[in-house]
């Protein structure tokens, strides 16, 4: 018996795995190397407590430095995934908490080739 309601499908909705599901399977990724992060920065602290003072900085920038670069990049996939939930136009744009994630990665490079050059320097 045929039906006398037309089913709507309406308009055919771009896929969000490229955008969003790349962002949250990155996400993912950086949070397990985050925990082996702080394991390993605490197992710094507490075998080598009288290391240099530049590395034993160096090891709490980067930490907190990671910390933030976490939160803003949980942030982000939350804007995007959550509170901008079928707008389509938001993904166009990037969202405050992405550019500070780019900004904190960019500086977490940078510190990790100084202490590497200052290694290669205490070297020779």
């Amino acid at each position: 018996m045929p039906s006398s309601f037309a089913t709507e499908t309406g308009p055919d909705l771009p896929s969000l795995d490229p955008t969003i599901g790349a962002m949250f399977l990155g996400e993912t990724i950086a949070l397990i190397l985050y925990g082996t992060s702080n394991l390993q920065t605490i197992i710094y602290f507490k075998k080598y407590p009288k290391d240099w003072w530049f590395y034993r900085l160096s090891i709490a920038v980067l930490w907190v430095l990671d910390t933030l670069h976490i939160a803003f990049t949980t942030h982000s996939i939350y804007f995007y995934a959550i509170s901008s939930f079928g707008d389509y136009l938001a993904l166009l744009q990037l969202v405050w908490s992405a550019k500070l994630a780019l900004l904190l990665y960019n500086m977490i490079v940078l510190c990790v080739h100084i202490v590497y050059c200052v290694r290669l320097w205490m070297r020779e």
